[in-house]
C-alpha cells in the first residue's frame, strides 16, 4: 500500500501560521514612516540639511499630462 503525504494537515499548518502571524502582527500594531524615514543617500542628506536651513521646495504646477514625447496641446 502506498503512503500519501497528509496535504490536509499540511494545508491547516499553513494557515494556523498564516493566522497566528497575521494576530501578531496586529497585537504589536505599527510605527507611521516620517518624512525623515525616507531620506536616503547625498539626496537624503541634502534634504536634511535644507530641513534644517528653513528652506522648503516651491509648489510646481503642472498643466495638461505631461508625457514623454509630447507636450500640451497635443500635436495633430
Amino acid at each position: 500500500m502506498e503512503r500519501r503525504a497528509p496535504v490536509a494537515r499540511d494545508r491547516f499548518g499553513w494557515f494556523l501560521f498564516i493566522a497566528l502571524c497575521l494576530g501578531a502582527g496586529t497585537a504589536v500594531g505599527g510605527n507611521p514612516a516620517t518624512t525623515e524615514d525616507f531620506r536616503i543617500g547625498a539626496a537624503g542628506r541634502a534634504e536634511a540639511m535644507a530641513a534644517e536651513g528653513g528652506l522648503q521646495q516651491r509648489p510646481v504646477e503642472r498643466r495638461g499630462p505631461v508625457r514623454a514625447g509630447w507636450t500640451w496641446p497635443r500635436p495633430t
